[in-house]
C-alpha cells in the first residue's frame, strides 16, 4: 500500500508508508543487488500528481514571467573565405584527431583571422565607432561605450566578446563571424565594422617576410644611391679640375679617372641589381598580403534568434517535474528503508505520546 503524499507533507519531507509490512518497489533480494517494481515506482508517482503538476506549474509560470522582460535578440552572421597556401597534411592530421594541433601557422595564412578579430587592436576599433540603428519609432546614433554604459576598456571588450561568437569550419577553413544584439541594424553594423577592421590591420600593420624585403632593399636602394652620386660628383669635380684629362698622358690622372670610372661601373651595377629585386619583392608583397574575401557579407536579420520563450518554457516544465519526481522516490526510499520500531500493543499501560504515535501511524 503506498500512501499519498499531499503538498504539505511534500515540503516537510516524510512520504512513509502507511503500514509498517508494506512492500516497497525497490527490493533487495541480495547485499549488493536492487530490483525495481516499475508498477508500484507508477503507482507512486500517480498518487503524487497533484504536486507534481503544482510544482511544474509554478516552474512554469515563473519562467513565463522572466522571459517576458527579456527582449528579443537579432544575429547578423558573415562568411570569410580561407587565404594562404594550403596545408597538405591537414587531411592526415584529422585521419589522427590532431586537426586543431597545427601551432605554425603561415604568415599569410587567414587561419591567424579570428586572433586578430578577437584582439585589442580590432575590438577597440569596433567600440570606437558610432553606431545608427532603430529602436522602434525612433532612430539612436550612440557608440558602444554609450550602449553598454561604461568607459572601461576592459568591461568594455568583455561585453563586446560576449555578443561576438567566431568560428572556423576544420574542413573548408571558412570563418563564421556572428553578432547578437537586441537591435538588427546595430547587429549588421558592428559586424560590417569587424571586417573593415579586419582588412585594414592587414593591409597597414600587419607584417609579412616579403614586406621586411621591400623595407630592407628600400633601404639598400637609397644607400648605394647615395653612395653613386658620390663617385660621379667625384668624378665630374676631377675632370672639371683637370679640363684636358682625355688628352693628357698622365698617369696619376689616368689612373685616377679609370678608378673613378670603375666605381662607378659597380656601383650602378649593383644599384640596378637592387631596383630590380626590388620591384619584384613588391609584387610579392602584393601576393603576400592576406586579403579578406568575403563570402558571405553581414546580413540585416529580418528573424530573431533568441530567446524562444515557448520551447525553454516546456524545457522548464519537464525539468521540473523530472527533479519532483526523483525528489519523491528518493524520499520514499529513505524512509522505505529506515527501520522501524516495534510496538507493543498489547502493553498494560500506554501514555498519551505513545496513543499519538500509534494513531499517526495507523492513519
Amino acid at each position: 500500500m503506498i500512501r499519498k503524499i499531499t503538498l504539505k507533507k511534500f515540503f516537510r519531507g516524510i512520504p512513509v508508508r502507511a503500514q509498517q509490512n508494506a512492500k516497497s518497489y525497490v527490493s533487495k533480494p541480495n547485499k549488493n543487488e536492487f530490483q525495481i517494481n516499475i508498477s508500484d515506482l507508477i503507482g507512486l508517482l500517480r498518487e503524487n500528481i497533484r504536486p507534481i503538476a503544482l510544482i511544474c506549474a509554478v516552474v512554469m509560470i515563473i519562467t513565463a514571467m522572466i522571459l517576458m522582460f527579456l527582449p528579443d535578440r537579432y544575429t547578423s552572421t558573415a562568411s570569410i573565405l580561407p587565404a594562404g597556401g594550403t596545408d597538405r597534411l591537414s587531411t592526415l592530421r584529422e585521419l589522427t584527431g590532431l586537426a586543431g594541433y597545427d601551432n605554425s601557422p603561415e604568415a599569410n595564412s587567414s587561419r591567424l583571422f579570428p586572433d586578430i578579430l578577437y584582439s585589442n587592436v580590432i575590438r577597440d576599433a569596433v567600440l570606437g565607432k558610432e553606431y545608427t540603428f532603430h529602436d522602434g519609432s525612433k532612430d539612436k546614433t550612440m557608440t558602444l561605450n554609450e550602449f553598454f554604459g561604461s568607459n572601461n576598456p576592459d568591461i568594455l571588450r568583455i561585453r563586446l566578446s560576449g555578443l561576438t561568437d567566431i568560428t572556423t569550419d576544420k574542413k573548408s577553413g571558412i570563418i563564421k563571424l556572428k553578432v547578437e544584439t537586441e537591435y538588427p541594424e546595430l547587429s549588421q553594423s558592428i559586424a560590417s565594422n569587424y571586417l573593415a577592421e579586419l582588412d585594414r590591420f592587414n593591409r597597414f600593420q600587419r607584417r609579412s617576410t616579403a614586406g621586411q624585403n621591400v623595407r630592407y632593399l628600400e633601404h639598400e636602394i637609397d644607400t648605394r644611391r647615395t653612395e653613386l652620386n658620390i663617385v660621379e660628383d667625384s668624378l665630374e669635380t676631377f675632370q672639371l679640375t683637370n679640363r684636358n684629362w682625355d688628352m693628357t698622358s698622365n698617369p696619376v690622372i689616368l689612373k685616377t679617372i679609370g678608378r673613378l670610372k670603375r666605381d662607378i661601373e659597380i656601383k650602378s651595377r649593383t644599384y640596378a641589381l637592387l631596383q630590380e629585386q626590388y620591384e619584384l619583392a613588391k609584387l610579392e608583397a602584393q601576393k603576400d598580403i592576406p586579403i579578406v574575401q568575403i563570402l558571405d557579407s553581414p546580413n540585416l536579420p529580418a528573424t530573431k534568434s533568441g530567446p524562444f520563450r515557448l520551447r525553454l518554457i516546456l524545457i522548464s516544465g519537464l525539468t521540473a517535474i523530472f527533479i519532483t519526481a526523483l525528489i519523491i522516490i528518493l524520499t520514499d526510499i529513505y524512509y522505505s528503508s529506515r527501520p522501524r520500531k516495534q510496538i507493543n500493543l498489547t502493553a498494560p499501560f500506554r501514555d498519551r505520546r505513545t496513543s499519538l504515535l500509534i494513531e499517526d501511524i495507523d492513519r
